[in-house]
């Protein structure tokens, strides 16, 4: 299924930045993210890089690693990406 083309928003793309600096700021690697989140490596690097959106339920078990919710995350993604760019992609 993870073949399949998507597409991918400005704001899956800053939910994928956000992550990628939580992990940065935990120490996390791909790896250890993608196990301690129970997935498999390739998928969860398509979400890192965002080039897959996280899915609700795949962000809310990232951001617990975190000490954070989905919607911390989501809520700090909105704030940096640019609001003119959410619009037009809605």
């Amino acid at each position: 299924m993870d073949n399949e083309p998507i597409s991918v928003r400005p704001l899956d793309l800053a939910v994928a930045a956000e992550v990628r600096a939580d992990m940065a700021r935990w120490n996390f690697t791909i790896s250890g993210m993608a196990a301690a989140v129970n997935m498999n490596r390739a998928p969860f690097t398509e979400r890192y890089h965002g080039r897959r959106p996280f899915a609700p339920s795949e962000l809310q078990k990232v951001a617990a690693r975190f000490g954070a919710t989905a919607s911390d995350i989501l809520a700090r993604a909105e704030s940096a990406a640019p609001a003119e760019e959410l619009a037009a992609a809605s």
